[in-house]
């Protein structure tokens, strides 16, 4: 017999409602399947530093079966934490969407607000967004990266010395390696990962982010290697 002694609120749970059937293109669908939603520190939404736990939203538990589709996360010591949820979209378009501090030791049910990125009200085009594409992914040695800046010039993802850089971290949101990017004849970025950190051992089993920034907008990508 198990019993669980730990204090009643370290948890929080989190219930998500898209909205393409009744608001149209650029929104999720109705139960949010496809959607990322990560959970950090009372303050600190956004910064891998403080990353509590992420989850993505799926349609399947196992075999012939389904999930309630309630994300649940373990918050030990939190008595709030900020919320960040990527919905799928459609059509494209997507919403990053911010709930600031969520109480902890409830469940709590998110309906998918916000204008998609590209889709302004009246449908308009919209402000363009940083993409990055792994392959493969998941991976067992070696990751290649594309970055697509998304409307932006390719010299805003550059630092001061003319550098594109990628950034890996791992979850516990310890920099794990900085990958140079290059240059592409389509004006996008490319870079890869040897799967190795900074001081050249093999980074292992895992997931890791890796995260590259312009103009102040961050784009984040999920990396799986196994």
């Amino acid at each position: 017999l198990y019993r669980n002694d730990r204090p009643a609120g370290d948890w929080i749970a989190v219930r998500l409602t898209g909205h393409f059937h009744d608001t149209g293109t650029g929104y999720s669908n109705r139960d949010g399947i496809g959607a990322r939603v990560s959970v950090y520190e009372n303050g600190f939404a956004g910064d891998p530093a403080h990353l509590l736990g992420l989850r993505e939203k799926d349609a399947h538990g196992g075999f012939s079966s389904q999930n309630d589709g309630t994300l649940h996360f373990g918050i030990p010591g939190q008595a709030a934490v900020d919320v960040e949820i990527v919905w799928p979209g459609s059509g494209g378009t997507q919403i990053t969407q911010n709930v600031l501090g969520a109480a902890a030791g409830q469940v709590h049910v998110i309906d998918e607000a916000g204008t998609p990125t590209g889709v302004l009200p009246g449908g308009g085009p919209g402000q363009d967004r940083i993409r990055i594409v792994t392959a493969p992914n998941p991976s067992t040695s070696s990751v290649e990266f594309f970055v697509d800046a998304g409307g932006l010039p390719t010299g805003s993802l550059r630092d001061g010395e003319g550098r594109a850089t990628l950034e890996i971290f791992g979850l516990s949101g310890r920099r794990v390696a900085n990958v140079l990017m290059s240059g592409t004849g389509s004006g996008a970025l490319r870079g890869a990962w040897d799967g190795r950190t900074a001081g050249g051992d093999r980074a292992g089993p895992g997931v890791y982010f890796a995260r590259v920034s312009g103009d102040g907008t961050p784009a984040k990508r999920f990396v799986i290697l196994r």
